[in-house]
């Protein structure tokens, strides 16, 4: 049998270590008893703290491990939930915690991230030159403290062999889901799927990203354009005319938007186009025609083609992902009998 320890520390998310909890502490059982079958419980899954005592969620909901992480033996897996707290603190508040991390690892055991877990996993340097990814909304944050570690904000999980990571919330299940395939079968994997009522062949958490702020600098030259993007961005725009408004050379402007925003301004300009794009097909009926010109673009197939390139997704494919959940449910309802 599997044996999976989850480590929690204060502020853990209780969902990220509740649901793949769940997961694996029922493989093998709960779709037996479905399907009238005997249990065959495939992992043994143990929460383990610093001290063995209990800590606190972010919703301060307390967690009872079972023992104190020093007492555990043999783990296959260890598993490092979602942090919900000031993450330029991580290294700081858990030393303890870095360095058991770093001797099970030698020792033979795998280390998976969930969510912002990744940030306990980068401080070990157990994931420096390799894959890593982590919630799309901490991504600059992550590249910051660890820049050694290879990031890949849109994928749902990676697998370096013995180091895993998840992206955002609900992709730690993914990652869970993965990581049964690998340890038991494709089989129990898609069983688990479907007990869960959970997709489980998600490559991707872009089209669940949303535009972030780029204007944390003190460059006001640059801030005046990008207020003047955000109200404009469907206007018929160039650099040449960013940088005009700006008062600086073409060069000048290019380099300066970049030092200040991480991005060029083109590419921040499409950003501001395809966020407007995913509001109206979120809340509106528009045609892919009406919503191409409404964000700035005259060609319908250039612009599905940059949706695709920032969300991973078609317009229409974005749409039926998220649109309203009570048209979605009063279309399929109806016509339907009592």
């Amino acid at each position: 049998m599997t044996k999976v320890a989850i480590i929690a520390v204060e502020n853990t998310g209780l969902g990220s270590l509740a649901s793949v909890m769940d997961l694996f502490a029922q493989a093998g059982i709960l779709w037996n008893r479905i399907h009238d079958m005997e249990p065959a419980p495939l992992f043994q899954v143990e929460i383990v703290t610093a001290t063995g005592e209990t800590v606190n969620t972010s919703t301060k909901v307390p967690i009872v491990p079972h023992r104190a992480m020093d007492a555990v033996e043999a783990a296959d897996l260890i598993l490092i939930p979602a942090l919900v707290m000031d993450l330029r603190k991580v290294q700081e508040v858990f030393p303890r915690e870095i360095a058991w991390l770093k001797h099970q690892h030698a020792n033979g055991t795998s280390l998976a991230s969930l969510c912002t877990g990744a940030f306990l996993l980068a401080a070990t340097g157990l994931c420096d030159g390799k894959a890593m990814t982590t919630h799309w909304g901490f991504v600059k944050l992550f590249e910051s403290m660890y820049p050694r570690v290879c990031l890949h904000p849109d994928r749902i999980l990676t697998d370096e062999g013995d180091l895993y990571s998840s992206g955002g919330a609900s992709a730690s299940i993914n990652l869970a889901l993965y990581l049964v395939e690998k340890y038991c079968s494709h089989e129990i994997a898609v069983q688990c799927s479907k007990f869960l009522v959970f997709d489980m062949n998600r490559a991707f958490q872009s089209p669940f990203a949303s535009l972030q702020s780029q204007q944390n600098h003190r460059d006001e030259c640059i801030l005046s354009v990008q207020k003047w993007l955000h109200e404009n961005f469907s206007a018929k725009t160039t650099v040449a005319d960013m940088a005009d408004k700006a008062g600086l050379s073409h060069r000048t402007f290019k380099r300066r938007f970049k030092k200040a925003t991480d991005d060029t301004p083109m590419h921040h300009l499409q950003k501001l186009r395809v966020e407007a794009a995913k509001k109206i097909l979120e809340t509106e009926n528009h045609t892919i025609d009406e919503i191409t010109y409404s964000v700035g673009y005259e060609n319908s197939s250039f612009f599905r083609k940059i949706f695709k390139r920032y969300t991973s997704l078609s317009p229409n494919e974005y749409r039926k992902k998220f649109q309203p959940m009570l048209r979605n449910i009063a279309t399929n309802h109806r016509g339907t009998k009592a």
